[in-house]
């Protein structure tokens, strides 16, 4: 299966091949569950931390209370729109400057489709890595992440970059992205780099949630974290993936379908178990305004 070229391959016996020109195929998946156990556990340590320090981290702050975002400057132009800035040009820049002005937060970019996000974020992460600011890319799916990572290769060429999983291995991901064509794209199949090319000498890496978390990535936080298609990522992920970023841009339109729901029991579980930590760390908040 070629998920990023949506193509299905498999063999028959040489007896049956005529039959099948001339019937329907049905295929059925067998999916393995996803391991959420590294999700779960960054959740428990941030529920924990607040029950010890009262307090969260700036990002996980402003995306659990929907506090406004915080500026180093008192004058950032928000809210952005064309109402405002009418000229290309000055809408971009408006932009660019409230991303660089973000200090530990989190910042929404929202717009149905069509209406340039992936073109915005084009450009305000082209001028980001040129500031030798270090970006990740993240969405649910690995095909989401790869669209917005190849516009980002093409406006910096000659800047290392990585994809963290989506491949089954090295092999599969250079057929798709060769070496003569994308020289400085490199293949993580996970979370684990090399001492020639550590984690931190990439300046854009693209992975879904479940390799923001690990260790590696909290040790050396990204300055921004770029989220694609927000609108359909559980809640859960961006908080847990809060300490992997001083900051988080949340990209999406507001008004499309949540998260489908196709996800194994156990997960399913496991955000109900996050929606009661939610509550309780809620609650939490309001015993100790009153006392």
């Amino acid at each position: 299966m070629n998920e990023h070229q949506g193509e299905i391959s498999f063999m028959v016996k040489q007896e049956q091949a005529e039959m099948i020109n001339h019937q329907a195929v049905t295929l059925f998946a067998d999916e393995m569950p996803i391991n959420t156990q590294a999700l779960e556990n960054r959740l428990c340590e941030i529920t924990e931390q607040y029950f010890k320090n009262g307090s969260l981290s700036g990002v996980a702050d402003t995306i659990i209370n929907r506090a406004n975002p915080n500026f180093k400057n008192t004058d950032a132009p928000l809210p952005i729109t064309r109402h405002r800035y009418s000229d290309d040009k000055e809408y971009l820049n408006a932009i660019i400057s409230s991303v660089q002005a973000m200090d530990n937060t989190c910042l929404c970019i929202q717009g149905p489709p069509g209406s340039g996000k992936s073109f915005t974020a084009k450009h305000v992460i082209s001028d980001l890595v040129k500031q030798g600011k270090r970006i990740g890319i993240m969405s649910n799916s690995h095909a989401a992440i790869l669209h917005l990572l190849k516009s980002v290769i093409e406006e910096l060429p000659g800047i290392d970059m990585s994809k963290v999983g989506g491949f089954k291995n090295q092999k599969d991901f250079k057929e798709v992205f060769t070496p003569e064509e994308y020289p400085d794209f490199y293949y993580r199949t996970t979370m684990s780099f090399t001492g020639k090319q550590p984690y931190q000498s990439f300046s854009v890496v693209g992975a879904t949630a479940y390799a923001f978390v690990k260790d590696v990535a909290y040790e050396d936080p990204l300055d921004y974290l770029f989220v694609d298609e927000a609108s359909q990522v559980a809640l859960a992920k961006p908080i847990a993936i809060s300490g992997a970023a001083k900051n988080i841009v949340l990209m999406g339109d507001q008004m499309q379908l949540e998260q489908p729901i196709r996800v194994p029991i156990l997960v399913m579980q496991a955000h109900l178990h996050w929606n009661l930590c939610l509550k309780i760390m809620r609650l939490f908040q309001k015993i100790k305004a009153y006392s």
